[in-house]
């Protein structure tokens, strides 16, 4: 089996800093609630975090992953390190889905199957990779275990933590530390601004980050506007505790 390989440029600097409006509020016993909530909205005290986005056939329980892509960003910066791998399937993909993402069960008949590809995977959000591997035919296993906290973000986590389950838990696999500190990008957006819509391509609409070459879903083109996305929250969610007296605690 073979692999599609995809060629992208990663910019290992932030986003610039949109001109957003900070929300200030007035009543402090709605600021405790909301700065509580903002405080673990976003995980600002860890070091490594990876940005992670799945194509799945459907979005229920017997649905599977057939594309995954993460982006890895260490202290604030986009490392260029990356995971990218299609994933075939004995699923029919539903129409629905297939609209989203363009993926068809023909192409995926020449992509490596879960058991090869997840194991992989749930390695690499688990360890510390150098940024000369960054193919899913490299093992991650071998490497060290990093010495400092690795977080998951995802735009829409619920979705993706759970598909993610779903295959650990049917391949009979250890369910990694990590998948339990996932953080969602779209409830951090909501939380600073609840009347606007949070699909990743408003979100990103938000923070000056473009989406025309995003024609169709594709994890690991999401994952990096996740990334962007992230980046641009969490600086902007640092002003925002900062302007309403509250030290954000790393």
């Amino acid at each position: 089996t073979t692999t599609k390989k995809e060629e992208t440029t990663t910019s290992t600097t932030a986003p610039p800093a949109p001109k957003l409006e900070i929300p200030k509020i007035v009543n402090q016993r709605e600021m405790s609630t909301i700065s509580e909530n903002l405080s673990h909205a976003l995980p600002l005290g860890y070091d490594r975090v990876i940005i992670f986005d799945l194509e799945t056939t459907g979005f229920g329980t017997e649905d599977t992953i057939i594309e995954i892509g993460a982006i890895e960003i260490v202290h604030g910066y986009l490392t260029g390190v990356q995971f990218h791998s299609f994933v075939q399937t004995n699923k029919r993909i539903h129409p629905k889905a297939q609209q989203v993402h363009g993926i068809t069960n023909k192409f995926l008949e020449t992509q490596p199957n879960v058991q090869q590809v997840l194991p992989h995977f749930l390695n690499f959000i688990s360890s510390l990779p150098s940024p000369t591997y960054q193919t899913v035919t490299k093992d991650y296993s071998s490497f060290p275990k990093p010495k400092y906290p690795v977080a998951l973000v995802a735009h829409n986590a619920k979705f993706d933590v759970r598909m993610l389950v779903q295959e650990i838990a049917r391949l009979k696999l250890e369910i990694p530390q990590v998948l339990s500190h996932a953080f969602c990008t779209r409830e951090c957006f909501l939380k600073l601004y609840p009347q606007e819509q949070s699909t990743l391509e408003n979100c990103c609409k938000k923070f000056n980050i473009s989406t025309e070459h995003r024609t169709k879903h594709g994890a690991l083109l999401d994952a990096e506007l996740t990334a962007n996305l992230f980046l641009g929250l969490s600086q902007h969610l640092q002003k925002f505790l900062l302007a309403n007296n509250h030290i954000v605690q790393s």
